[in-house]
């Protein structure tokens, strides 16, 4: 982008200093997108108006300049604000490989309608673009029948020399292996772990540790002086993973799990969901738990909320960590979230992909990558 065509722009707003007249002027277009990418350099998420006053424009202009960025891969929407494309440092220094050249990558997700798969997708289009591969991208359904369907489809419509999937592990599919091999091509995994077959035999696959994630957000709070520490779920693929490493990290520290609060909360997806969000938190003043773990971030912003609202204050009588990490900044405190490495779980599920399509691939071993999610501390805890 352009820099500042002769005038000393100042930090903070939307406006350069004109050193002939002393005087301020408005931004030009590519210099307030570069300034914006300059905020955003944080990796933090943040809110559209916050940008529009700092950069004294309107909103609709961020929000124009927002989606100019976004369709060039350098920023990701999210309710309500924005922030960076967060790739590891060490995949944009990597060197362009050519051994991925004319290929193309088929990846079917679960969803395009939330922030994770999104981030997913552009972590293995960034990783294929650097190896001259093409990603074939489809967005699918939980539903076992028609994400078996969408991944027919792809197959059928784009000539696709292996694929990237991610069926739901939640039910059960004796036939699983049989309808891998019969796709054709090869096939990684990406946030999924499966065994198939009589002897159990693993999949290639790329996931995040979430059981480890959960016991590093219990061991933080514990060492911050928490001692009884709830969960609150939706009821996700994710879910049971959390619940284990939550509760196992409990057993390893000594803390009280009977009576303390832990619950499958599915916020915005039911009625009577605001009875059973106060139900929770009326379960943790009974029982005097201090710090909660909450998935996805949309129920914990709406979890904070609602305490603020009866007079449960954060952090002060309840420290709260989310686990996401994709709009837990824009809470009112901001919340503190581990943070699964979502363009890495692309980016290396396209790196397995390649080096199984490459001269001599077939005869690799089975490779399952698992990453780790970091904490992202923000102001939603305290020390007791």
């Amino acid at each position: 982008m352009r820099g500042g065509h002769g005038g000393v722009r100042g930090p903070q707003t939307g406006a350069a200093m004109d050193e002939s007249s002393g005087g301020t002027r408005a931004l030009l277009p590519d210099e307030r997108r570069e300034r914006l990418l300059g905020v955003l350099q944080d990796g933090a998420t943040h809110r559209i108006d916050a940008l529009a006053a700092r950069l004294g424009v309107t909103a609709v202009t961020v929000r124009r300049d927002v989606g100019l960025l976004e369709r060039e891969g350098h920023a990701h929407r999210v309710r309500g604000g924005v922030r960076q494309v967060r790739v590891a440092e060490e995949a944009l220094q990597r060197p362009a490989q050519p051994n991925g050249r004319g290929l193309v990558l088929g990846m079917v997700v679960p969803t395009l309608r939330h922030n994770y798969w999104p981030e997913i997708a552009r972590g293995a289009t960034l990783a294929a673009d650097e190896r001259g591969a093409t990603i074939a991208l489809r967005g699918s359904t939980y539903d076992p029948a028609e994400y078996r369907r969408d991944v027919g489809g792809l197959l059928v419509t784009t000539k696709v020399d292996g694929l990237i999937l991610a069926p739901d592990p939640r039910v059960a599919e004796p036939d699983l292996g049989e309808w891998l091999a019969s796709l054709g091509v090869p096939v990684v995994l990406a946030e999924r772990q499966f065994e198939v077959g009589t002897y159990g035999q693993p999949i290639e696959a790329v996931s995040t540790d979430h059981e480890l994630g959960a016991a590093l957000a219990v061991r933080q709070l514990q060492a911050r002086g928490h001692r009884r520490i709830g969960l609150m779920v939706s009821d996700s693929v994710t879910a049971g993973q959390l619940r284990r490493g939550w509760g196992a990290a409990c057993e390893d520290l000594g803390l009280p799990v009977e009576g303390t609060p832990d619950a499958t909360v599915r916020v915005y997806s039911e009625p009577g969901w605001r009875s059973a969000l106060d139900d929770f938190i009326e379960r943790m003043r009974a029982s005097a738990t201090t710090a909660v773990l909450v998935h996805p971030d949309d129920d914990a912003l709406e979890l904070v909320g609602r305490c603020a609202e009866l007079g449960v204050r954060v952090p002060e009588d309840l420290s709260v960590i989310s686990y996401n990490d994709e709009v837990a900044n824009l809470a009112s405190p901001a919340i503190t979230a581990m943070s699964p490495p979502k363009a890495m779980i692309g980016h290396y599920a396209v790196e397995l992909l390649l080096s199984r399509l490459a001269p001599g691939g077939s005869h690799l071993p089975v490779r399952r990558v698992i990453l780790t999610p970091a904490l992202i501390e923000r102001a939603s805890t305290a020390w007791v």
